[in-house]
């Protein structure tokens, strides 16, 4: 796996849950092409580069950013 490709999932993760769209973590690994443990990898290493916490919200079943650092990743 490339550079690339690594950026283009970021990016993709990134756009997916400012939308508040990312669905179930299972079905967002699929839609990446990662398995659920490279997408919580992914989930962290997204939130430490970050001013937010990402959260999941079963509510909406979605990922979403959350002013702050003190949430943790739900791992759902």
């Amino acid at each position: 796996m490339g550079l690339q490709e690594i950026l283009s999932r970021f990016n993709r993760l990134q756009e997916l849950i400012e939308q508040e769209n990312t669905g179930s973590p299972e079905n967002l690994a699929d839609s990446l092409g990662v398995s659920k443990r490279q997408l919580l990898n992914y989930i962290i290493a997204l939130k430490n580069e970050s001013d937010q916490s990402i959260v999941y919200d079963r509510s909406i079943q979605s990922y979403k950013f959350m002013d702050g650092k003190d949430s943790e990743v739900d791992q759902a």
